[in-house]
């Protein structure tokens, strides 16, 4: 948010507080100037005065503090609404006041149950598009039959009146009408407090969480419902009686507690923040990357929270490892950090503990080059594990080529020199005896280069390393090599690992080829890896073996006549 944005509803929410504070003074002195009779149950002792008056005060003071600490400024309003639909029936009752007044504040006390719900439904599911929905629905409705309901009210006619007996009708005298209309309202709210109530205490069971606001906040509906339920059966209201002053009491305790309820979660989320930002800074300092998202899972105590990392070259979200991690479509609330208007990270999180949008837009200077040099690192690890990758494409198709070349070798040159052997066989056991020294001769010859293609062929890729495993094909290396090859293995008979046995076995060939005296190899699995060690190790091109071995993942380290390969299987 800009600081101008910042500024605008910074006044706004001082404009409305003045509004809401004006309004309960005014109320406050209609009562303190109230005529003898009691015309609202401000009037009925001091103590449920006191009562009422600091419930409303209570609703405005945390209303004010939510404006104030907090961007979001739904919550702060609903508490201000809450407290004029609160003080509205004292302002009905200002005998001898305005009667337009009158009128008009006869239609607020029904917006307290849309507003209600909202909050409760807010408190535990999330600014959800279908609670954003269903609340637009009942601020509608409500307001509608709320203000219908007014407009044709005679509140002369009326049988029920009580507080405003004034002869005015605002549009047209229906008493019939206004009553239906009365009478669906408090069935409304009987339904919305129901419906209200059981989603709430679902999702407070299934989260195991028991929020201060949304407890408040059903409580008091359910308190409204109450006292819809009893005004349906004795219209007149009266709260000299038990039954009307055990709702009054209800409805001012759960007010008070939405009130202490808001404010206690807007001050926790301005904690939960302060950590997170300077938890982030610390980062920042230090440069420790890859345990940003568990600092800010801390800091705000959401174990779900998922921080995701824009990579510009490929157009995709990553972790701080840099896997690609698609957005989530179900995650409660989301907050983007952008530069300019370029994304940088995406965070996902429970938006019941900071609030939509608090980080995106509270994230200080500090913290967002936190996430940012995270987001660089991501990055680079992002493309670590594409050019590793990339290397073991390229080992694997080199050894599916020297496959090739092998079974093209074995399939086509080798036995066609097999016939050649076989058809001069013939020939020399038909020969006369002047011809037989040159076949024999030529027979010779053949038989070496069979011997010497078949050799060449196994070490272009040896076709028993495919189908009998490493160990076979090492001891089939040991069987021909010069000089002479010692074999200790100790792999146990289990599942194969394809790429990690072909490296290996490239590994103790090239050991083998360049040794100028006896050589040991001691093979082995240790844990997740195939571990190759080589003892009187000669000269080596090390670096082309460095790359054989890095290419998928793994370690080697030459010491002398030793050398040791670290191969991982997965």
């Amino acid at each position: 948010m800009s600081q101008v944005a910042r500024r605008r509803s910074q006044v706004l929410a001082i404009v409305c507080v003045c509004l809401a504070t004006a309004y309960c003074v005014i109320v406050t002195t209609v009562h303190v100037d109230r005529a003898p009779r009691v015309t609202s149950y401000l009037g009925t002792s001091p103590a449920v005065a006191l009562v009422a008056l600091t419930t409303a005060y209570a609703l405005v003071g945390a209303g004010a503090y939510v404006l104030w600490r907090s961007r979001s400024g739904w919550l702060g309003t609903a508490c201000l609404v809450l407290a004029c639909t609160w003080l509205g029936p004292v302002l009905v009752g200002w005998d001898g006041g305005p009667s337009l007044a009158r009128a008009l504040a006869a239609m607020i006390p029904a917006l307290a149950v849309p507003v209600l719900a909202h909050l409760a439904l807010t408190a535990v599911y999330g600014t959800t598009p279908w609670v954003v929905a269903g609340a637009a629905v009942g601020y509608v409705l409500v307001g509608l039959l709320s203000a219908a309901a007014g407009l044709v009210r005679h509140p002369l006619l009326d049988a029920a009146c009580w507080s405003d007996c004034s002869d005015y009708v605002m549009v047209t005298s229906n008493p019939g009408l206004s009553a239906d209309l009365t009478q669906l309202l408090r069935g409304l709210t009987v339904v919305v407090a129901a419906v209200v109530l059981v989603l709430v205490v679902v999702q407070m069971t299934r989260a195991h969480a028991w929020p201060a606001l949304a407890v408040a906040a059903a409580l008091t509906l359910l308190a409204e419902a109450a006292n819809a339920l009893r005004l349906q059966r004795a219209p007149l209201e009266r709260f000299d009686t038990t039954a009307g002053l055990s709702v009054f009491l209800l409805q001012a305790a759960g007010l008070l507690g939405v009130a202490g309820g808001a404010a206690w979660l807007t001050h926790s989320r301005r904690q939960a923040l302060r950590r997170a930002t300077r938890l982030m800074s610390e980062l920042a300092e230090r440069r420790q990357g890859g345990s940003l998202q568990q600092s800010l899972r801390a800091a705000v105590g959401d174990p779900t929270l998922t921080l995701r990392y824009w990579r510009r070259d490929t157009g995709q979200w990553v972790d701080a490892d840099g896997r690609i991690r698609p957005e989530g479509p179900g995650a409660p609330t989301v907050a983007r950090v952008v530069r300019g208007r370029e994304p940088v990270a995406l965070i996902e999180y429970d938006g019941h503990r900071l609030g939509r949008r608090v980080l995106e837009q509270e994230l200080g200077a500090v913290a967002r080059l936190a996430i940012d040099t995270e987001r660089l690192r991501a990055e680079s690890l992002g493309h670590l594990a594409e050019l590793t990758l990339s290397r073991e494409r390229i080992v694997a198709e080199a050894d599916s080529h020297r496959r090739r070349v092998e079974r093209d070798l074995h399939d086509g040159a080798q036995q066609r020199l097999l016939a050649v052997t076989y058809e001069l066989r013939l020939a020399r056991a038909e020969a006369d005896d002047d011809v037989t020294e040159p076949l024999d001769e030529a027979i010779a010859c053949a038989r070496t280069c069979l011997d010497e293609l078949r050799e060449f062929a196994h070490g272009v890729f040896p076709a028993v390393l495919d189908h009998a495993g490493l160990e076979e094909a090492l001891w089939s290396l040991a069987e021909r090599s010069d000089p002479p090859m010692v074999l200790h293995s100790a792999l146990a008979s289990g599942p194969r690992f394809p790429a990690a046995e072909r490296t290996a076995y490239f590994v103790a060939r090239s050991v083998v080829q360049d040794a100028r005296g006896t050589v040991t190899i001691d093979v082995r699995r240790r844990g997740a890896d195939l571990v190759l060690v080589a003892a009187g190790v000669g000269t080596l091109d090390e670096v082309h073996l460095r790359d054989r071995v890095g290419a998928v993942g793994g370690e080697l380290r030459h010491d002398g006549d030793r050398l040791e390969a670290v191969i991982p299987c997965g």
